[in-house]
C-alpha cells in the first residue's frame, strides 16, 4: 500500500520560519508530497482563508470557486499546515497515481488532468 507523505511546505505570501511573521487575509500553502514509491515528491497547492477574508474577497470579486481552499477560524500557517498535513497523509492506494489523484481532491496538483502517453 502506497501512503503519503509531507516532505516540505512552501508559501510564496508567508515567512513560514517566522511565527511573527505578518499573514495576510488569504494565503497559498505549496506542500511537497511524495511517499516510498515516488522519490521526487510533488506538489499540492491549498488557500487558506478565514470567513471574514472571504466576505472581504467577496466586496472585490462576483464569486469564488471553492476547490483546493481551506476556510479556518484562525489563519496561523502553523495550525493550517498540522491539519492538511494530516489530512494528506491519510491518503494511501495501490499505487502513486491513485494517492495523488485523492491529494488532488484537497490541494491543486501540478499534473491534475495529465494522463500519460496522450
Amino acid at each position: 500500500m502506497v501512503r503519503a507523505r509531507v516532505d516540505s511546505v512552501e508559501s510564496p505570501d508567508v515567512d513560514l520560519s517566522d511565527p511573527g511573521a505578518n499573514v495576510p487575509e488569504g494565503y497559498l500553502l505549496t506542500f511537497l508530497i511524495g511517499s516510498d514509491e515516488e522519490p521526487s515528491p510533488e506538489t499540492f497547492g491549498v488557500e487558506v482563508w478565514t470567513p471574514n477574508g472571504l466576505r472581504d474577497r467577496l466586496i472585490s470579486e462576483p464569486a469564488v470557486v471553492g476547490r483546493h481552499i481551506l476556510i479556518a477560524r484562525s489563519l496561523s500557517p502553523s495550525h493550517a499546515i498540522e491539519f492538511l498535513t494530516a489530512t494528506f497523509e491519510q491518503c494511501e492506494g495501490g499505487t502513486w497515481r491513485d494517492v495523488a489523484r485523492q491529494l488532488a481532491q484537497i490541494g491543486a496538483w501540478e499534473f491534475d488532468g495529465y494522463e500519460p502517453g496522450e
